[in-house]
């Protein structure tokens, strides 16, 4: 199970998968996030992101800066160490990704990056009547 692979890699590297969505948002962002901007990506309550941010800075993953405008906000930059983590897991689950499609065809792939394209549009469709 994909979920439970994503779990152990996490585990591995000293994350929890919620950490590592967060970290990785955070890291691919172009510009510096907000509690609720972190929270509006991941599709979570602002309520809830606030402690798994204050984790996150806690564990020295990223930091937190002030905002120029508005003295309420919260911004949150990536260390080097958050970078670092992130990296991590994702080269251990490319590299798992990688072992589960070694012995597939060129053929196989194919229907297997069109199907998951059909389930990816269809969920992000679902997500509008939710």
């Amino acid at each position: 199970c994909l979920s439970a692979s994503r779990a152990a890699i996490c585990k591995q590297v000293g994350l929890n998968v919620a950490q590592w969505r967060a970290l990785a948002a955070i890291d691919r962002s172009t510009f510096v996030l907000s509690i609720s901007d972190l929270a509006r990506l991941l599709r979570r309550s602002r309520q809830s992101m606030h402690p798994l941010a204050c984790g996150l800075e806690r564990a020295g993953w990223v930091r937190f800066l002030p905002n120029q405008d508005d003295r309420r906000l919260l911004q949150m930059q990536i260390t080097a160490r958050g970078k670092s983590l992130v990296s991590a897991a994702e080269g251990r689950f490319n590299t798992w990704l990688l072992t589960m499609a070694s012995d597939l065809s060129d053929h196989d792939l194919g229907k297997l990056v069109h199907t998951m394209r059909a389930i990816r549009e269809r969920i992000a469709r679902a997500r509008d009547y939710v």
